[in-house]
């Protein structure tokens, strides 16, 4: 759980251009107005549960990464010295 402590505790970088809103009355501030009548599929659940997987592990393991090239990632991922030890 290191890592988490670690990554949780990373500040956007400056200038960052991007907004992530936290809890709900941030999503609610910048989500549109007006309502929108959504196809209710039979899979509902596990499409809303992978919606929040994908969101939490882009959030948690893309921080250390952001802003990279695809190159410099593929040469970070190589060298072993580059995996964090926790």
């Amino acid at each position: 759980m290191s890592i988490y402590r670690e990554l949780s505790q990373l500040l956007l970088k400056a200038g960052y251009p991007y907004y992530e809103p936290r809890g709900l009355e941030g999503i609610l501030r910048e989500r549109p107005s007006g309502f929108r009548e959504l196809e209710t599929p039979e899979n509902l659940e596990d499409k809303v549960m992978g919606g929040w997987f994908g969101r939490i592990c882009g959030c948690m393991l893309g921080k250390p990464v952001e802003e990279w090239t695809r190159d410099k990632i593929k040469e970070r991922g190589k060298a072993p010295s580059s995996i964090a030890k926790t």
